[in-house]
């Protein structure tokens, strides 16, 4: 349990921190202002929210395994693009 805590608080650092870091060139890379990518971040917290309780229903029917493995791959692959 205490890997998992430490991962999963590594894992939130590098995606929502990091994009305080990355605004700057985001912005500049991407030909638009900070407002809007803080909007596309708004934005995808919102659509967390709204996939939170499907996920969960699926998370208590099988369990956690798979859906931590995904999250945290799809996690790596998001940071990387």
């Amino acid at each position: 349990m205490a890997v998992l805590a430490v991962t999963q608080t590594v894992g939130y650092g590098a995606l929502y921190y990091a994009f305080s870091v990355l605004i700057t060139p985001m912005s500049a890379d991407l030909h638009t202002g900070t407002a809007q990518l803080s909007a596309a971040l708004t934005i995808s917290v919102l659509v967390a929210a709204g996939a939170a309780m499907p996920v969960g229903r699926w998370l208590d029917r099988h369990g956690g395994l798979a859906l931590m493995t995904a999250g945290s791959a799809l996690g790596v692959v998001a940071v990387a693009a």
